[in-house]
């Protein structure tokens, strides 16, 4: 835990090509480079017309005979995704929906 000291590379160590350096630093950073879309996510939400994340009740496709009819129809309505859950969902899809 002494003073810190500064090395100097020596010339032992790999030089680096800064011609070939730039290029991949642009290559990197490329304005038009997108991201693209999560299907998975984009399949299973939907955006609503102010922004926020759509989804459906899980578990009523089948067995429903066992299911009470309150709790199908209730099944029925859309819900909202949770904000804590909604922010990187939303990421997944930069075109919206």
């Amino acid at each position: 835990m002494g003073s810190s000291r500064l090395i100097l590379p020596s010339a032992s160590w790999p030089r680096v090509d800064f011609a070939l350096a730039k290029g991949i630093r642009a290559l990197c950073f490329l304005p038009f480079s997108m991201q693209k879309t999560k299907k998975s996510v984009a399949k299973r939400f939907k955006l609503s017309a102010r922004g926020k994340l759509v989804r459906r009740t899980p578990g009523f496709r089948h067995l429903l005979a066992s299911k009470s009819t309150k709790s199908k129809r209730r099944a029925t309505k859309d819900k909202l995704v949770a904000e804590g859950h909604a922010a990187p969902l939303k990421r997944c899809l930069p075109f919206g929906l």
